[in-house]
């Protein structure tokens, strides 16, 4: 009875005021209807501009599905490696941003940014034991950290007005620089696929739209599917040494900054990974047990007189710079063991 009553009185406080109210003038548009009209068609406005921007966001969503190797729209028609060994990253196709021509900082620029980050972040940019891909283009010099690479794993950049192309697989511990300029065409711009190959990355080419990429693999150094099958990128003269060493060889250098906006990512690192022999993903044939006591034993690699490759331990890079021939004519590649045996089982230790 009570909840009765309360009804009752409710709706005859409703029904009082609706009296009240139809005796007030109705809002007019010259009596300030059209503040209503206007935000209506504002908000219908927000409502389509919305709708809009989420239909481009699906109709231009990534690739790949992070499983399946189907799904990130390459041609495999025509590949040229064991399928088997080709597989997703559970990354899609760009999972990876790579970098296009970054605006590379002096060595006092480099310490701005390093106390800036420090004092606001608690971060840092680089310090003189990370490791750089050093290159050397024309008495120009640029260093790129792997500390940062690994989370980009693709820098397409121009030094001492020469394309490069700088790849860095962190599984594989694999930095190699290119020269991007492919044949019958100019040089071209990379991108992550989202795929490996025999346990390695596999990048691709960023043709015009309309037109059909390539994947390339990063430590065969050649194209495994797509219309550019059967060609390679040719390796450009680049060392991988530490920091502190790369600046008093080349107090003129410049560096690829960090992007602040991903400093939560730069954060986080391999240490799990790098602390055992476990494997991300198989590959093909791994080394005997007997070679080397781990797997992901850092390894240096360059091409000897004969052409052939050499390897040996990392250590001292300038000893193996100098046994290949110096930074400016020949490029010393660093690597973990299992990844260089798998795709180059026949590189011989090098003697000293």
């Amino acid at each position: 009875m009570a909840d009765s009553r309360g009804v009752q009185q409710a709706a005859g406080g409703l029904s009082n005021q609706s009296v009240s109210a139809a005796r007030e003038p109705l809002l007019t548009f010259s009596s300030g209807g059209w503040i209503l009209w206007v935000a209506g068609a504002l908000c219908l406005a927000v409502i389509a501009w919305r709708g809009s921007v989420i239909a481009s966001q699906w109709n231009h969503r990534a690739k790949g599905d992070g499983r399946n190797v189907e799904t990130y729209g390459f041609d495999l028609s025509n590949l040229a490696v064991d399928r088997a060994l080709l597989l997703a990253t559970d990354l899609p196709r760009n999972g990876m941003p790579a970098l296009d021509h970054v605006k590379r900082l002096t060595l006092s620029e480099a310490d701005d940014l390093d106390q800036e980050l420090r004092k606001n972040h608690r971060h840092k940019f680089v310090v003189d034991s990370d490791l750089v891909v050093g290159v050397v283009r024309n008495d120009e010099a640029a260093a790129y950290p792997l500390r940062l690479l690994a989370w980009h794993q693709v820098v397409n950049d121009t030094v001492g007005g020469e394309p490069v192309l700088i790849t860095y697989d962190p599984l594989c511990d694999s930095a190699v620089a290119f020269d991007p300029r492919l044949s019958g065409g100019g040089a071209a711009k990379f991108g992550f696929s989202g795929l490996v190959w025999n346990g390695n990355l596999l990048v691709y080419d960023r043709v015009s739209e309309g037109a059909k990429e390539s994947l390339w693999s990063q430590l065969q150094f050649r194209c495994i599917a797509g219309p550019r099958v059967g060609e390679e990128l040719a390796i450009a003269p680049f060392e991988v040494m530490t920091w502190g060493d790369w600046k008093r060889l080349h107090p003129q250098t410049t560096v690829m900054p960090l992007d602040k906006n991903r400093i939560r990512v730069y954060r986080q690192t391999l240490h799990h990974y790098y602390g055992t022999d476990q494997l991300q993903f198989p590959v093909d044939p791994l080394p005997p047990a007997s070679d080397y006591q781990r797997l992901k034993t850092p390894m240096l690699a360059w091409r000897g007189e004969d052409g052939g490759w050499r390897h040996q331990p990392a250590g001292a890079s300038a000893e193996v710079s100098a046994a290949a021939g110096g930074s400016e004519k020949s490029a010393v590649l660093r690597v973990f063991w299992f990844a260089w045996h798998a795709h180059h089982p026949e590189s011989r230790t090098a003697t000293r």
